[in-house]
């Protein structure tokens, strides 16, 4: 559009090119419009001039609307990136969160794991050392997920 806006603009700056766009009196008359009656027949371009400058008001209308919906566009993508960017980190605190769930039943696990094993140390023959182990286990992991979800608030890091 810029282009075109230039190329009306260097148009109107030529009083021989507009009247040369007369083509029905050129038509009708070709012998008037020759080389040697220049001084008569170029200041005959009034219809012309106000014709294209019209269109340059269009075309000057038309590219200040590409303007405005180019920083529409802009405005747009960055809120769609804002947004992206927020769904981001909401995943990485879910991620966080399910890590955290993860590795307090890991460590619950490496204790069951410990006690598990066949050694000699007297304990398993015991049930009352299977019950203690078991509560401890069942109740530790939730308190260590507790644990961790308030360190990773007080951290600042849970995203709500």
């Amino acid at each position: 559009l810029e282009a075109v806006q230039s190329a009306f603009e260097d148009l109107l700056t030529s009083d021989r090119e507009m009247a040369l766009m007369r083509l029905d009196k050129i038509f009708a008359f070709p012998e008037f419009y020759d080389e040697r009656n220049a001084e008569a027949w170029v200041p005959d371009h009034e219809e012309i001039e106000l014709l294209l400058e019209n269109y340059a008001q269009s075309i000057d209308g038309t590219l200040s609307r590409v303007d405005a919906l180019g920083k529409e566009i802009d405005s747009a993508m960055s809120t769609i990136a804002l947004r992206l960017d927020t769904a981001r980190n909401k995943l990485l605190g879910v991620d966080l969160l399910v890590s955290s769930v993860t590795s307090a039943a890991a460590i619950g696990a490496l204790f069951a794991g410990l006690f598990g094993m066949n050694l000699d140390s007297g304990v398993a023959e015991d049930p009352y050392w299977f019950w203690v182990w078991f509560g401890i286990i069942i109740g530790g992991v939730p308190v260590a997920v507790c644990i961790m979800f308030y360190a990773i608030y007080r951290q600042g890091l849970l995203i709500t």
